[in-house]
């Protein structure tokens, strides 16, 4: 059987994937910032949003002001 990625991440494994902290995963899904979906206390995030997301940001430093808003 082949392993296929998941449709969806949880919040602790899209954090990995992104480098960013699991409170600031948060707070984007929050403001709208990364199409999420609420699960309980937590969110589930689309692995096609969170590729978007990573390209966009690609490249640019993790303190730039303008990383990640031009989605």
């Amino acid at each position: 059987m082949e392993d296929r990625p998941t449709e969806y991440m949880t919040t602790r494994e899209a954090a990995h994937y992104l480098n960013l902290s699991i409170t600031t995963l948060t707070r984007k899904a929050k403001k709208g910032r990364l199409g999420a979906i609420r699960e309980g206390r937590g969110y589930k995030f689309p692995r096609t949003e969170i590729e978007k997301y990573a390209r966009a940001v690609s490249g640019k430093e993790l303190t730039d002001p303008t990383r990640g808003n031009d989605l």
